[in-house]
């Protein structure tokens, strides 16, 4: 048998604008600007953040070339959330699985963005090598979003 354990984790960011406006901005301008300084990619193809939608990366990682496919395999919007997940169908080594689930939670006049990261690399060594890589390349973003969806003088920037 077997057994295998995913390593997950999750970073919540509260932001000032309402959830819907934030979705909105899930784009490709916003992508870039989520990058980590400890990787560099460029982009070769991305749809969007709905239902079937495609990332495409060539991607440095640790200076090594790696290319990097993903597909959005869900989508879901109610009164309360918004989200989407992509999910890796190409991954770089040691990935051997990824999922990111995007979460947008509705507060009173304000939104809570959770990046709900699961991922395995080929064997447990790797797992808790790159665990705090991949963690600090996603509480980078905290302060990201932060800025980007500021509400100043009462509008949108």
């Amino acid at each position: 048998m077997l057994f295998f354990i995913l390593m997950r984790f999750q970073v919540k960011t509260k932001v000032e604008q309402d959830f819907k406006s934030v979705h909105k901005q899930f784009n490709l301008l916003l992508f870039m600007k989520l990058k980590s300084p400890l990787m560099s990619f460029i982009v070769k193809r991305f749809d969007g953040c709905n239902l079937g939608d495609i990332i495409e990366l060539d991607a440095k990682i640790l200076f090594i070339k790696q290319y990097w496919l993903a597909e959005i395999i869900e989508a879901k919007e109610t009164d309360e959330e918004i989200y989407f997940v992509d999910t890796g169908v190409k991954t770089p080594f040691p990935i051997k699985h990824w999922t990111h689930k995007h979460r947008i939670i509705k507060q009173s006049k304000s939104s809570v963005i959770i990046d709900d990261i699961t991922f395995k690399t080929s064997n447990f060594i790797f797992d808790m090598i790159l665990f705090p890589v991949v963690y600090v390349q996603f509480y980078w973003r905290k302060h990201i979003y932060k800025n980007y969806f500021k509400v100043k003088d009462g509008h949108n920037l």
